[in-house]
């Protein structure tokens, strides 16, 4: 009966162990399935979230050309007129903020043939009127030249982004203009700015963006590469033709796909895919992602099959251990019998030893309970373990925090509970306080069901009385928190620094340091100033040294100044960049303050307005020069004026004594009395022809004259005429071209310059020095003359007087070309006025150079004259006897002085004289009797009838009549220009007996 019941016992122990090995490989084999799951799934995972980082590369990369295009399509609709040059610029801007356009056009929308068909009528053409392409594909530019939209597919799209006022995207289509390869057109409207909130405003045209279907959607693979995932992109709008759907393919071997796509249904067909959509322009775009071939399987590892393999071990061995025990356990019973005698004798003993333990039990269980309480309600997570790694103890946290139970820890080592890897990092920790007995601090990072956890984990060695190490405890402090906030500081941060570095200039933060020291600079800096931001931060050069040292102080106490009344500040100052360039910058900035109001430090933004600067003190130059102009012109008018009327008030004085002086007996004393009066009337007429002069309307005999010579025959007039403490010095260059120039207002020039000269040497010794050479202006040498040559030349005879004298100021030298101006006691009037005048009537300039206490320096400039030398005009001289014509005249002058005066002279010459007193009476009288007049004499300035038309008419009557023109301005050009048949002379008032005598000689002998 023994043998029987010890026989069904072996039975059931050796059936258990079948079982076992059956659970144990089944449990083995489904650990595998799971690992292989969840490698699965953690791949898939991979390859979401790189399919969701593209997709979100490729949207901004989207939202980067319409921000391109949204800005181009403003900046068109605010310009009043748009034309190439425009366009182009802000065009090639967009371009390099936004790279990847192939083109950016201008297509103007054809006008409503009446207001109120505006937003009705059909487009009848849509021309590129601009295009701008890209550096990098330049045929664009020629590809595009006379394109008309209106004859593509692509049309209608235009249309409805006119209708719609939106951002219009085409679908993919071949361009004539662009053969070989697809493209996709973004279309945005453009309405005037003032008309643009209105739904009826006009549509001025459309800002075209062209892209090629690789570069709009292989952009963001040029920035971030991917090499694990194949993209396919569909068109999935509405109505879109099945021949289309298929847009771009970017595999992640080889980029765009340069062989045979594939299709959408094999792409479908392969392995595991994420479909996201894609909105822009009224287009839906589908993006298809899959990992490529054979990366799935390339991301396994052999973890599952170690799994699994360890799971059969593990079930073989335990089926050993078990049947050995089954055996042993028969050996066992046959001894039990046998022992219990001696159990029995040693139980009373045991007893007693119980007894003991039981109270050792309770003191042990009491400081048990108390370690457990505070494991339990401690806020950190605390695990115990032995030396070979197994779980003695964890609390409540720890569990949660890995997500399991307490149980699945305990008598357990990582390599149970957690992946290879994290086992192996905490192993590595373990034994390094097991074998070196000293605490350790580390950062952990694990992966849960619950998510993702870091935290700082410190570890101590459990030591007992022996100080021999038994374990080991750790105590975690989850930090995931903390990490979560820090990461999104660091995005932060690279979102502002990303958008600080976008701004045009220098966005920075400093400190109050007693200089200004900087903790942030933009990358700005680099184009504003020459220097990194890393300069700057590691203090190779400071932010106060690059600022102009003329503008350093003011500077510091603007921003000293906003600080103390914490206000924000804006200051323009120069700086000089690392080139050396003088730049100038809009500082804008404003502290920021801490709840008890100290500054915490100065935020702001420097841009370079440089460009504006130098427009406005060009605009302040132009401003200067046409205000100088026109009053040099009002004052020229003024002075003109005065002269004319002048000299026709000297006219009939002058006439009038000749006259009496004919009445007179030679003998009589009046005579005398009379060349008084027709000197001082001469004298008057000089002071005329100095206003003329200034005017620019003077008398002058243009004649080839050499500069050297000329200066060297006043030298014995300038000596008579300086002070006797000034000494001339000559530098007058030999063989230098003649100028076309009136000999007599050059040596007028001359004599007013020394003369100026050497007032200003005063009671002082001083040296004057004349000297002339030729000179051949680079561009722009003439900024800042008085006078600038009118005509360009090549060489120039440049005359320069300079003095040791007192000099002048800057406000000084403004005036002293003023009329009248001096500044000394006895003035001249219009000397320096008269130079201006008459080097503005021979087409020259003018420099002054002037300081006080450092002399003056005026430098004259005459075009040079060609080689050519022009014959002389010979001079008629007077008979010595008076000389009798006779004769008939027409006089015609508005003045009746001049007229009365003109007639007695010309009667006194023997010749009988008919009155006019303007134009229109003179013709009707000399159309009268036309033969009957042997000579007109007419005034050049008349109202009602100029001489010009007065000559003009008078030739219709009879061509070849004989004219006297007379006129108190120069008008010697104005007659040679006339021509005609007739014989033609001038005379300049006021005039002689005598000189009127030998006109009138030279024109009727």
């Amino acid at each position: 009966m023994l043998l029987t019941s010890l026989s069904r016992v072996l039975f059931r122990r050796r059936l258990s162990v079948v079982l076992l090995v059956a659970v144990g490989l089944a449990a083995s084999y489904a650990l595998y399935l799971e690992a292989r799951r969840n490698e699965d799934l953690r791949v898939r995972e991979d390859v979401k979230r790189r399919a969701d980082t593209r997709h979100i590369l490729i949207r901004e990369t989207m939202d980067g050309y319409v921000e391109g295009l949204h800005s181009l399509r403003n900046l068109t609709g605010a310009l009043d007129l748009i034309d190439a040059d425009k366009f182009q610029l802000i065009a090639r801007d967009t371009m390099e903020r936004h790279p990847g356009f192939h083109a950016l056009q201008w297509v103007p929308c054809p006008a409503a043939p009446d207001t109120s068909a505006t937003a009705s009528h059909s487009l009848t053409y849509l021309p590129v009127q601009f295009n701008q392409a890209s550096p990098a594909a330049p045929s664009a530019t020629a590809a595009f030249s006379g394109y008309d939209y209106i004859t593509s597919p692509l049309a209608r799209y235009f249309e409805n982004a006119r209708h719609t006022r939106r951002l219009v995207v085409t679908p993919v289509a071949e361009l004539p203009a662009l053969t070989g390869e697809k493209s996709v057109l973004m279309i945005y409207p453009v309405f005037p700015g003032k008309n643009s909130a209105s739904a009826t405003a006009p549509c001025a045209g459309f800002v075209v963006g062209v892209f090629r279907v690789s570069t709009l959607f292989g952009e963001s693979w040029k920035n971030f590469a991917g090499q694990i995932a194949d993209v396919m992109f569909l068109d999935a709008t509405p109505g879109t033709p099945a021949s289309d759907r298929q847009m771009f393919y970017w595999a992640a071997d080889n980029g765009p796909a340069t062989t045979r796509a594939l299709t959408e249904a094999e792409f479908r067909a392969g392995s595991w895919y994420r479909e996201l959509p894609l909105q822009l322009g009224g287009r839906v775009w589908l993006l298809l992602h899959r990992a490529k071939d054979g990366w799935f399987e390339r991301q396994r590892t052999n973890f599952p099959t170690i799994i699994l393999v360890g799971g059969v071990l593990f079930t073989l061995v335990c089926a050993a251990y078990i049947r050995g025990a089954v055996r042993r356990a028969a050996l066992v019973e046959k001894e039990v019998h046998a022992r219990t005698a001696e159990l029995r004798q040693t139980q009373a003993l045991l007893e007693e030893d119980i007894q003991r333990r039981e109270e050792a039990e309770n003191l042990l269980r009491s400081s048990q309970q108390q370690l457990h309480g505070l494991m339990e309600n401690s806020p950190n997570a605390i695990f115990v373990k032995d030396p070979e790694g197994r779980y003695l103890s964890v609390n409540r946290r720890y569990a949660e925090l890995h997500a399991r139970q307490r149980e699945d820890f305990l008598g357990r080592s990582d390599f149970d509970v957690f992946p290879p890897e994290t086992a192996a990092r905490m192993r590595m920790s373990d034994a390094r306080v097991i074998s070196t007995g000293q605490p350790v601090e580390l950062e952990d990072t694990f992966a849960t069901a619950a998510g993702t956890h870091t935290s700082i984990v410190h570890k101590f060695p459990i030591i007992d009385e022996d100080g021999r190490v038994h374990g080991l405890c750790g105590i975690a402090t989850e930090i995931s928190e903390r990490k979560r906030a820090e990461a999104e500081i660091r995005e932060n941060r690279r979102q502002l620094e990303s958008i600080l570095g976008q701004l045009p200039g220098m966005a920075f933060r400093m400190v109050q340091d007693g200089q200004l020291v900087p903790v942030y600079i933009s990358r700005g800096a680099l184009g504003l100033t020459g220097h990194s931001a890393r300069d700057f931060l590691e203090k190779v050069v400071a932010l106060h040294e690059i600022i102009h040292p003329e503008d350093r102080e003011r500077a510091r106490n603007a921003i000293a100044t906003a600080v103390k009344k914490r206000r924000s500040y804006e200051i323009e100052y120069r700086i000089v960049d690392r080139t050396g360039r003088i730049k100038w910058v809009l500082d804008r900035g404003q502290g920021v303050y801490n709840e008890d109001g100290r500054l915490l430090f100065i935020e702001g933004l420097a841009i370079d307005i440089t460009q504006r600067k130098d427009a406005e003190s060009e605009k302040l130059i132009v401003e200067r020069r046409l205000l100088e102009g026109q009053k040099l012109e009002s004052i020229g008018v003024l002075a003109g004026g005065i002269a004319h009327d002048f000299n026709n008030l000297l006219t009939g004085i002058i006439g009038n004594a000749n006259l009496a002086g004919l009445e007179l007996p030679k003998t009589s004393p009046v005579h005398q009395n009379l060349k008084h009066i027709e000197n001082a009337s001469l004298r008057a007429a000089e002071l005329c022809q100095q206003m003329l002069a200034y005017a620019g309307k003077g008398r002058f005999v243009i004649q080839r004259i050499e500069l050297g010579p000329l200066v060297e025959s006043t030298v014995p007039l300038l000596r008579a005429s300086i002070s006797k403490k000034a000494t001339l010095k000559f530098q007058l260059q030999p063989d230098l071209p003649a100028t076309m120039a009136d000999p007599t207002q050059m040596r007028q020039i001359v004599m007013n310059l020394v003369i100026n000269a050497s007032e200003s040497l005063g009671e002082h010794d001083g040296v004057i020095t004349l000297s002339t050479s030729l000179v051949r202006p680079p561009a722009g040498f003439f900024e800042g003359s008085v006078l600038t040559p009118p005509e360009p030349a090549a060489d120039f005879l440049q005359l320069e007087v300079t003095d040791t004298g007192a000099g002048m100021t800057p406000d000084t030298v403004s005036k002293i070309f003023d009329p009248f101006f001096t500044t000394k006691f006895a003035g001249r009037g219009l000397g320096l006025a008269a130079v201006q005048g008459i080097i503005r009537s021979h087409h020259g300039g003018l420099k002054v150079r002037s300081a006080p206490g450092r002399g003056s320096t005026f430098t004259l400039f005459f075009p040079a004259a060609s080689a050519v030398p022009i014959d002389p005009t010979p001079v008629r001289r007077a008979t010595a006897t008076p000389w009798k014509q006779q004769g008939r005249a027409l006089i015609i002058d508005d003045e009746d002085h001049v007229l009365k005066v003109t007639a007695s002279l010309l009667q006194s010459c023997g010749m009988a004289t008919e009155l006019a007193r303007d134009g229109y009476e003179g013709i009707d009288l000399f159309r009268a009797h036309p033969n009957d007049f042997d000579l007109v004499v007419l005034d050049m300035t008349m109202p009602r009838l100029s001489g010009e038309e007065t000559l003009q008419l008078l030739r219709e009557i009879k061509p070849d009549v004989r004219v006297l023109f007379m006129s108190g301005y120069n008008r010697r050009e104005v007659i040679a220009s006339l021509g005609g048949t007739g014989e033609l002379g001038f005379i300049q008032k006021p005039f002689t007996l005598d000189t009127l005598r030998e006109q009138i000689q030279s024109m009727l002998s």
